[in-house]
C-alpha cells in the first residue's frame, strides 16, 4: 500500500533550490547546540524554508516540512556514499588520497559544504558511512612470492595484481655458467619499500654452486593480490656465438617494457558498479520522464481550463456590453417619456385655464339673469 506522505522525488533544480534555502539558515538548521530556544528556532527556520520552497514551486505538489527533511537526509546519504566510493578507489589503486572527494554535481558540493563535522566522526570512513560488508575482491591484500629456481625447473605461474605495471628487466651473470635473463617483477604502486626490495632482488647476479657449470639465478619476483594465475614467459638465453654474450662478458640492459593489466575481480566489481550506476541513471531518467509527462498532462489540463475560463469571460463581457447598450436605450426612452410628460402637463394646464375662464363667464351670465329676474318679479306681482 502506498504511503500517503510520500510524494514524487524532487528534480535536480528543486534539490539545489532546497539546499540553497537550507544554506542560508545553516547556522540554525545545522547547529549541534542544545541550548534553550534552539529547537524553536529550528522549527521556525524549517517552516520558513517550506513556505519559500512551496512559493517557488507553485505548479508542483506542496511539500511538508517532514518531506523536505527527508529529501535533505537523502542528499546527505548520497554525499557520504560518494565519499566512500572515492576512498575505496584510492585504496584500490594505491594513489594518494585527495584533499576532498571529487563530487559530481552542484547539489553534492553544496551539501558537503554543510557536512564538515559529519565526515570527522571517526578515522575509518567505512566504519562511519558503509552499512554493508566489503566483498572479498575489494579487500586490499598483498602477497609476496620470491622464487629462486634453476633454469631447468619450471617456474610457478604468477598472479597479477590490480592495475599494476609488469616490467621486464634484463640482467647478466658474471660467473662462468649458462647465462640467464632475469624475468619480470610485478610490483604494485602501493608500497615504495616493496618496490625497492623487488628491484634489489631482481638485480642480483647468479651464485655459483658446487660443480663447474651449475648456476642458480633468481627467476621470478612476484608481489600480487589473490587473483587468477597467468603463465609467464620462459627465460631468454643469449647464444654463445655472440661475442657480446661470451662467458664473463656483461650484457647491456635494454630499456624496460611496461604493460598494465587488471584482474578479473576488479573488472567484475567495476562492471557491477557500472551496471548499478546505469540502472540508477535509468531509474532516475524514468522518474524524470514520468514527472515531465505528468507535468505535460497537468499543463494541458490547465491550458484547457484557462481556455474555458477565457471563453466564459468573453461571453460575460459580451453580455455586459449588451446590457450597457440596453441601459442606454432605456435612458433615451426615459428622456423622451419625460419630454412627453412635460408637454402633456403643459396642455393640461392650458385646458384648466380655459375651463376656468369659461366657467367664470357662465357664472357671470347666470348671475346677471338671476338679478334681472329679481328686479322684474316685484313689478310682475304689482301688475297682478
Amino acid at each position: 500500500m502506498e504511503n500517503k506522505d510520500r510524494a514524487a522525488p524532487l528534480m535536480e533544480k528543486q534539490r539545489i533550490m532546497l539546499l540553497k534555502l537550507i544554506k542560508e539558515r545553516e547556522h540554525i538548521t545545522q547547529s549541534k547546540s542544545t541550548g534553550p530556544g534552539i529547537c524553536g528556532k529550528k522549527e521556525v527556520a524549517w517552516e520558513n524554508i517550506a513556505v519559500e520552497f512551496n512559493n517557488m514551486n507553485t505548479l508542483l505538489e506542496q511539500r511538508s516540512i517532514l518531506q523536505l527533511k527527508r529529501s535533505f537526509e537523502h542528499i546527505k546519504r548520497k554525499v557520504k556514499q560518494e565519499a566512500v566510493n572515492c576512498r575505496k578507489n584510492v585504496q584500490r589503486t594505491g594513489a594518494d588520497p585527495l584533499p576532498k572527494p571529487p563530487y559530481s554535481s552542484e547539489e553534492l558540493i553544496i551539501a558537503s559544504s554543510m557536512m564538515g563535522p559529519e565526515f570527522n566522526m571517526t578515522d575509518n570512513v567505512y566504519e562511519t558511512f558503509v552499512s554493508r560488508p566489503m566483498n572479498e575482491a575489494e579487500k586490499p591484500t598483498l602477497d609476496m612470492d620470491v622464487c629462486m629456481e634453476d633454469q631447468h625447473h619450471k617456474s610457478r605461474a604468477p598472479a597479477l595484481s590490480s592495475a599494476t605495471p609488469v616490467c621486464t628487466y634484463p640482467s647478466y651473470s658474471s660467473s662462468y655458467c649458462s647465462h640467464n635473463l632475469i624475468t619480470s617483477s610485478t610490483v604494485p604502486n602501493t608500497s615504495p619499500l616493496i618496490q625497492s626490495v623487488a628491484s634489489s632482488v631482481s638485480g642480483a647476479a647468479c651464485t655459483s654452486l658446487s660443480g663447474p657449470s651449475t648456476c642458480v639465478s633468481p627467476s621470478l619476483i612476484q608481489i600480487s593480490s589473490p587473483s587468477p594465475t597467468l603463465p609467464i614467459h620462459s627465460p631468454v638465453v643469449p647464444p654463445l656465438s655472440d661475442p657480446l654474450t661470451s662467458p664473463g662478458t656483461p650484457v647491456a640492459s635494454p630499456p624496460p617494457t611496461c604493460s598494465f593489466t587488471s584482474p578479473v575481480s576488479a573488472v567484475t566489481t567495476r562492471s557491477k558498479k557500472r551496471r548499478f550506476t546505469d540502472e540508477y541513471a535509468a531509474c532516475r531518467q524514468r522518474q524524470e520522464d514520468s514527472h515531465s509527462m505528468k507535468m505535460k498532462f497537468m499543463k494541458k489540463a490547465h491550458d484547457a481550463e484557462m481556455k474555458q475560463y477565457e471563453a466564459k469571460m468573453k461571453e460575460y463581457e459580451a453580455r455586459m456590453k449588451e446590457h450597457k447598450a440596453r441601459m442606454k436605450e432605456h435612458e433615451v426612452r426615459m428622456k423622451e417619456y419625460e419630454i412627453k410628460l412635460q408637454v402633456s402637463k403643459e396642455k393640461e394646464a392650458l385646458l384648466k385655464n380655459e375651463l376656468l375662464v369659461n366657467n367664470s363667464f357662465h357664472v357671470k351670465e347666470t348671475d346677471q339673469h338671476s338679478l334681472n329676474i329679481a328686479l322684474e318679479l316685484p313689478r310682475f306681482l304689482r301688475s297682478q
